[in-house]
């Protein structure tokens, strides 16, 4: 399998397990940019890729363990209340949980496991709303054979 179809399958079965929640589903959760904000359902995640690395190559090169991260961000509206922060924290719990309890991500051709790294959380206004947004980091450790 070529390193592009291998990442792909990983960022791909990231956003699969998301849209395995209650709350995320294809509607809501997207890989792609939203340049548009006019007319999307909160909370809304997107699922971008960051960073791929090299951590070690086994038997002279032939297979690679790669260390992928991903920043999945949610964003969500509110009125400002502690209840509104509560709710993003309990999306961010909804994610975590999909993922600890699929750490290989579904992925049967993909030697890989996920687990969450950090969380950021952040408000910002504008003159009509409020939004609330979490951050996670995902850590995927994969295993690529490159011969």
């Amino acid at each position: 399998m070529t390193y592009g179809t291998q990442y792909k399958a990983i960022y791909q079965a990231l956003i699969d397990t998301i849209v395995a929640t209650t709350t995320f589903t294809t509607t809501n959760t997207t890989g792609n940019y939203i340049k548009d904000w006019t007319g999307i359902t909160y909370p809304t995640c997107m699922v971008r890729p960051m960073k791929d690395r090299l951590v070690t190559t086994e038997l002279s090169g032939a297979l690679e363990q790669r260390e992928a991260r991903f920043k999945i961000i949610i964003k969500n509206t509110g009125t400002g209340t502690k209840t509104d922060q509560d709710t993003i924290i309990d999306y961010v719990g909804e994610i975590i949980d999909q993922i600890k309890s699929s750490r290989n991500l579904g992925l049967s051709s993909v030697s890989a496991e996920a687990s969450d790294e950090d969380i950021d959380y952040s408000l910002s206004t504008d003159r009509s709303a409020i939004f609330y947004y979490a951050i996670i980091i995902v850590r995927v450790n994969y295993v690529r054979a490159t011969s």
